[in-house]
């Protein structure tokens, strides 16, 4: 039979064994891993690499023809877009854009006249930044932005008068009737800061070089419009990438 001094020195021995093992445990340093980062969540994520975007915006629409005999204002914009990022360096866009229009004084002594543009434009993007350090910035972009596009101004007060004193006016009109329709060249600067992955605030500015413009704005008035005319837009708005 094991005499009882043997067995409380085994005991013991085993005792200070497990405890041992425990110290040791707790300074062996688990694996390390990359935390895995959603696309969607902080900035440092590439957000280039979610390749669809829309964005939307509003602002002043500035400059515009008008003749001599018609005062024009500073007037609204409401421009959106739906893009797609090849690389951090490229990509393109489709663009919508309202211009509002206001005069003084209007047709036939009228006090006022309002009109109404329509732009469609497609567009290349790059990133400036890129382009000066080869760097990605985590929270800051600069965009440059330009293509091509289709203009069509509207004139509410002088379609209706002309409708009303002959049905036929613009009978002979080849697009849409009774509008100026121009295209244009479009550029612009964008600068972004993103608040996430996801989401950007933005301000923009773009100008609109209009081809054959046939009438300065205030169309009532009857004067045309010599070579390329020119609209700007100064808009805040915001990216979403889905």
């Amino acid at each position: 039979m094991m005499h009882k001094k043997n067995f409380y020195a085994i005991l013991l021995f085993i005792s200070m064994a497990f405890s041992t093992s425990l110290v040791n445990a707790q300074y062996i340093r688990p694996e390390f891993k990359e935390k895995e980062i959603s696309p969607h969540g902080p900035v440092e994520t590439s957000w280039y690499n979610i390749y669809w975007f829309y964005d939307g915006n509003v602002g002043a629409r500035i400059l515009g023809a008008s003749s001599e005999m018609a005062n024009l204002g500073v007037g609204l914009n409401i421009n959106a877009g739906i893009g797609h990022y090849f690389s951090e360096r490229f990509g393109i866009k489709g663009r919508l854009d309202y211009h509002r229009f206001s005069f003084s004084p209007g047709l036939d002594s009228q006090p006022n006249a309002q009109g109404g543009a329509m732009s469609f434009s497609a567009e290349a993007l790059t990133n400036v930044m890129h382009w000066i350090n080869n760097k990605k910035f985590g929270k800051f972009r600069l965009a440059l932005h330009g293509g091509l596009g289709y203009t069509s101004f509207n004139n509410r007060s002088f379609k209706e008068n002309a409708l009303s004193v002959n049905p036929n006016s613009f009978e002979d009109d080849p697009a849409i009737k009774g509008n100026d329709d121009m295209g244009h060249i479009i550029i612009g600067l964008t600068p972004q800061y993103h608040i996430n992955g996801r989401c950007s605030v933005q301000l923009d500015f773009s100008s609109f070089v209009l081809v054959k413009q046939d009438f300065t704005f205030d169309n009532y008035n009857g004067v045309r419009h010599e070579g390329l005319g020119n609209i700007s837009a100064l808009s805040v708005g915001f990216t979403f990438r889905p």
